[in-house]
């Protein structure tokens, strides 16, 4: 699993991490944290820090996380479905897998 959160700040991103691991200290590989070359990205953070460390192997599981002023809370969960398209499938199906590959930059 990995988690992109809200990259407001430092702390603020490994509290988050550890409360959501049950861990104390969270590797980063786990959290990225974009925050410390890019600074404070505001809610865009956990999408670029997604953007930049999107290395999800397949069957894995992963959160989006971003949250805004007041209670405001956006949470996307993505899982990682590679769907095998069959010799005479439906030109559909090799889209949807075009499109998945291209989302998850898998080549």
């Amino acid at each position: 699993s990995k988690y992109w959160l809200h990259q407001a700040n430092i702390k603020m991103v490994k509290l988050i991490a550890s409360k959501i691991t049950g861990k104390q200290d969270v590797d980063e590989s786990i959290a990225p944290l974009s925050i410390k070359q890019f600074g404070n990205l505001a809610s865009a953070g956990s999408m670029f820090a997604f953007n930049l460390y999107n290395d999800l192997e397949i069957g894995e599981k992963g959160i989006i996380c971003s949250f805004g002023a007041g209670y405001s809370v956006a949470i996307l969960v993505g899982s990682y479905i590679y769907l095998e398209a069959r010799p005479g499938g439906s030109s559909l199906l090799s889209s949807i897998n075009k499109t998945i590959r291209r989302f998850f930059r898998i080549k």
